[in-house]
């Protein structure tokens, strides 16, 4: 098994069928990837749909907790999942039937860098894509040093992770915003490289107004999730500054401030 890619849901709607279809349409061969959807919460009657939809897909499983939360689901796919790299895929979006392979092609044996692909926005369908503020890093000329690279750095999807790289860091359960520009950090010790994909290779982000990372909360409660946002990357870094660019924990913390 190559890569694992795990999909987190809550109470999904008919955008999951959308974001499994785009996978039922991989170039991949079926045994060189599997597919671990992470059902958190309410187990009815989501369970059911589900497991229709991914019917006779050998390399497609169902895990359910009742413990809700995107970063708890994250980890349980971590510990369930078999594959020597990860991918990180949000259940109301969408992926270029080339992606997995396309992922894959430029890992090589690259063990210490990750491979990042161009991402594209949409609303409704992907035939009406936007630039999305990745896709713009994406053609930018910046070689494969993390810190030039840090804005593939805010998101744990759209790209290629090697098991090796996340070794046994998990997201933080605490956060409920900023956990993916988190782990990314915690993780950026280990990364030595960050690699484009060819451009053809796409991850398209659904955007949604009504999804969790967006809505609305008053400034005292945007300033808190900050602040403790901020003591994670604090702790992470005090505790092993010598493994982490300095410029980019700095940047991040910045970059906090900055999306209160």
């Amino acid at each position: 098994m190559k890569i694992s890619v795990i999909i987190p849901t809550y109470n999904p709607g008919f955008y999951i069928k959308d974001c499994l279809e785009s996978l039922y349409a991989q170039t991949l061969d079926d045994k060189s990837f599997e597919v671990l959807i992470v059902l958190n919460g309410d187990k009815d009657p989501y369970f059911e749909d589900l497991e229709k939809l991914i019917y006779k897909r050998a390399n497609y499983k169902l895990v359910y907790t009742s413990e809700k939360g995107v970063s708890n689901a994250r980890n349980i796919g971590i510990i369930n999942s078999k594959g020597e790299y990860l991918c990180f895929i949000d259940d109301d979006d969408m992926v270029s039937s080339n992606y997995l392979e396309g992922l894959l092609y430029k890992i090589s044996n690259k063990n210490n860098s990750i491979i990042v692909s161009n991402v594209y926005t949409f609303v409704h369908s992907i035939e009406e894509q936007n630039e999305d503020y990745i896709t713009k890093a994406f053609f930018k000329e910046s070689g494969s040093e993390i810190f030039n690279n840090r804005k593939f750095l805010s998101s744990a999807c759209c790209k290629l992770i090697p098991r090796n790289v996340i070794s046994d860091h998990r997201f933080n359960v605490n956060l409920n915003k900023n956990e993916d520009a988190l782990f990314m950090f915690i993780l950026s010790s280990n990364i030595k490289n960050i690699i484009k994909s060819d451009s053809c290779v796409i991850y398209y982000r659904r955007m949604r107004t009504s999804s969790a990372s967006r809505l609305k909360r008053s400034y005292l409660e945007r300033l808190k999730i900050a602040i403790s946002t901020i003591k994670e990357y604090n702790r992470t870094y005090f505790s092993k500054f010598n493994n982490y660019d300095t410029r980019l924990y700095i940047s991040r913390v910045i970059a906090t401030f900055i999306n209160l």
